[in-house]
């Protein structure tokens, strides 16, 4: 039987996170970002600082889902190399 109401409260809305959690900075490293707020498609480049070398991606991007495309990379302290003379 019909009583004129409704039979549950009305939809709400709630805000959805577009974009990626901050992955940080290496240790010894440097980077250069798009986009501080990390949106959909932010590119963040990285470096090392001098007398490091960098090992992985030198470029990530921010992927719909809020993931990175890759992983940071890491700044390895170069060795020194032995010269013979």
């Amino acid at each position: 039987m019909s009583t004129g109401q409704w039979d549950a409260p009305p939809p709400s809305c709630q805000a959805v996170e577009r974009g990626c959690p901050d992955p940080g900075t290496p240790d010894n490293a440097v980077r250069q970002v798009s986009d501080e707020s990390f949106t959909i498609g932010t590119r963040i480049v990285f470096g090392c600082q001098s007398g490091y070398t960098l090992e992985g991606m030198t470029l990530i991007t921010c992927m719909e889902g809020g993931q990175w495309d890759a992983q940071p990379p890491l700044c390895i302290e170069m060795q020194p190399q032995n010269s013979c003379v």
